[in-house]
């Protein structure tokens, strides 16, 4: 009988997992019939004196034991047991670093804005909202960006299909590039640049590595040390509501893989309603 107990601590699949060398908590003793005393030894695992890594890698291996038994119920896709210890090493990585407060910013990049609601930039800027939508399976994420001016006014918007990344957060990376290659190919020179990934700003601040990263991370500086003043800067999503608008459309519309402007109509909608939100 399927159990939660068997499911995810006793099936053969999942005592694979828990033997592993790099999950020490149960190395050393055998798997409790007992679904109460297996929690309770991971939850112990909190309190044990060891990494930070050590003490919660246990939970994500049980959560993604989860996931790989719903993969294989609902979608017939069968998973390697040793690919969901590296696949959830990773994850730990990215979930440390964006839980992790540290205040190591960046030399070259400006410090976070810290504000509840969309402001204007000095004069002379042009400030870029820039989100994408990231569809598990799908064969491309959307993309989209917005322009304005210091007054905030409208300039230019655009929005693409990009060929799928392998994580949302490896995906808000490809969007990235993607923007600030665009704004120095349209000869934009001062630009701040504005998130709402909060370990996309950590990884842009050095505030921590995630390798699968490293490779955007370098090119969306180098193309950086090409404008004349630029920084990247966190917002809260209700900043960002445009431009995650236009991201979306790009997965929903059958657009093709070069850039799509859309109108000022379109994007004054978008505008207003971002504006109505945030009044409200």
């Amino acid at each position: 009988m399927e159990t939660i107990n068997h499911l995810l601590f006793q099936c053969p699949y999942a005592s694979l997992a828990w033997q592993s060398p790099k999950v020490d908590m149960f190395t050393n003793r055998a798997l409790s019939s007992s679904l109460e005393e297996n929690i309770q030894t991971m939850v112990l695992q909190l309190s044990a004196n060891t990494s930070r890594n050590n003490q919660h890698f246990p939970f994500l291996i049980g959560w993604q034991l989860w996931k790989s038994r719903n993969d294989l119920i609902f979608n017939k896709v069968s998973h390697n047991v040793y690919s969901i210890i590296t696949k959830e090493e990773e994850n730990l990585v990215e979930w440390i670093c964006a839980t992790t407060s540290t205040h190591q910013p960046s030399p070259h990049l400006s410090p976070p804005l810290q504000q509840a609601y969309w402001q204007k930039q000095p004069p002379g800027y042009l400030k870029c909202n820039f989100d994408a939508s990231y569809i598990h399976n799908n064969t491309h994420i959307g993309v989209g960006w917005v322009l304005r001016d210091e007054y905030g006014i409208y300039k230019l918007s655009g929005s693409s299909k990009l060929h799928q990344g392998s994580s949302p957060l490896e995906a808000e990376g490809m969007d990235l590039l993607h923007a600030t290659q665009y704004l120095w190919c349209r000869g934009f020179r001062k630009v701040i640049i504005e998130t709402d990934c909060r370990e996309l700003h950590k990884l842009l601040h050095n505030q921590c590595k995630i390798a699968s990263m490293e490779s955007l991370i370098i090119d969306t500086r180098s193309w950086a040390d090409r404008f004349a003043n630029i920084s990247f800067t966190l917002v809260p999503p209700e900043c960002n509501q445009v431009a995650d608008k236009l991201a979306k459309r790009a997965i929903i519309q059958s657009l093709a893989s070069q850039i799509y402007f859309y109108p000022l109509s379109c994007i004054s909608f978008f505008l207003f309603q971002d504006y109505i939100n945030n009044a409200s």
